[in-house]
């Protein structure tokens, strides 16, 4: 199973996220993916032999010469590797720096744009915030006591499956299963809302503006479209009809921020969603696989890849109108 995907900034190169522990890396050949690299994350822990590498992020400061990963691992792990690379080739790679998260199975992992501080997520409920140069840990965002309301506010009841930083870098958003997905300040060290609804299970959060989707995996209500920063949500009813009753696994915006792709399972499909209208445009259905995530190609719209289970990825292109 693919958890996760990640493209280089120059969309030379594709990252995935794997169950056997591998971050995968793929170019676009022709009209198909090639895999030109495996990097296993994997050490042999407890006698297991395989434990996956849940999530995979780029490091904004990447050069087209030097790409900076980081990525989370199963084994209460966080990795961060140095590639070095010459468009679609790869002529090395080493890992840089890990720690552990004990007693935590770290399920996400995102830097924020300006590569100043990362954020993961996990089994442990606990959304982490560390310095991106010196790896120290900044911020552990618990539920905080409000003495105005007289009750406890923020912070998760289930594990996190996606932490996302705003576009400003000031913001992180964290999402799960039965929680709102939560809006913290690292400005002011606390929570500044939440954003009610969320039952995500994978890459369920991404961003337009000061706009935020987000993918719930049940069969009603599967996509949210909220402005974040005052916490108004979009009303999606119709959207959602037409969804039936897909659960919604991921949502991605492409580069532009035009159109949302939006993957589903039970059945599994491909939507694409014009966010001007928010109508669909163009759809991928009868796939007899899971899919569980996507990602959106840097440079061009119509370009997106999805990935499941068995290791499928697709490599999809619609025409834009």
């Amino acid at each position: 199973t693919v958890f996760s995907l990640e493209w280089a900034q120059d969309g030379s190169l594709l990252f995935a996220s794997c169950d056997n522990g591998l971050i995968m890396a793929f170019s676009i050949a022709g009209n198909r993916l090639q895999m030109v690299e495996r990097i296993s994350t994997m050490q042999k822990v407890r006698g297991e032999d395989q434990l996956p590498c849940t999530h995979v992020c780029m490091h904004p400061k990447s050069s087209k010469q030097t790409l900076m990963l980081a990525c989370s691992a199963a084994q209460e792990e966080v990795q961060h590797w140095e590639l070095e690379v010459d468009g679609a080739q790869v002529f090395s790679y080493s890992q840089t720096h890990v720690f552990k998260e004990v007693n935590n199975e770290v399920l996400c992992v995102d830097y924020n744009k300006q590569g100043t501080n990362f954020a993961t997520g996990g089994s442990d409920r606990l959304v982490r915030i560390y310095d991106g140069e010196t790896k120290q840990r900044t911020h552990e965002c618990k539920p905080q006591w409000n003495q105005d309301q007289g009750t406890w506010v923020g912070g998760h009841n289930s594990r996190i499956y996606c932490t996302r930083f705003a576009p400003s870098g000031n913001l992180l958003l964290s999402a799960g299963w039965e929680s709102p997905t939560q809006v913290f300040d690292l400005r002011t060290g606390s929570f500044e809302r939440s954003l009610k609804g969320a039952h995500v299970s994978g890459d369920g959060l991404d961003f337009k503006q000061d706009t935020v989707a987000v993918a719930n995996y049940r069969g009603y209500n599967q996509l949210q479209v909220f402005n974040y920063l005052s916490g108004t949500e979009l009303d999606l009813t119709q959207v959602n009809e037409r969804l039936g009753g897909c659960h919604a696994h991921a949502a991605r915006f492409s580069s532009s921020g035009k159109y949302l792709f939006v993957v589903t399972s039970q059945p599994a499909s491909l939507r694409v969603l014009d966010t001007a209208t928010w109508e669909e445009v163009a759809a991928l259905k009868g796939i007899n696989t899971m899919l569980s995530t996507a990602a959106t190609h840097p440079l061009d719209d119509s370009l997106c890849v999805v990935a499941g289970s068995k290791g499928c990825l697709m490599l999809t292109k619609f025409s834009q109108k």
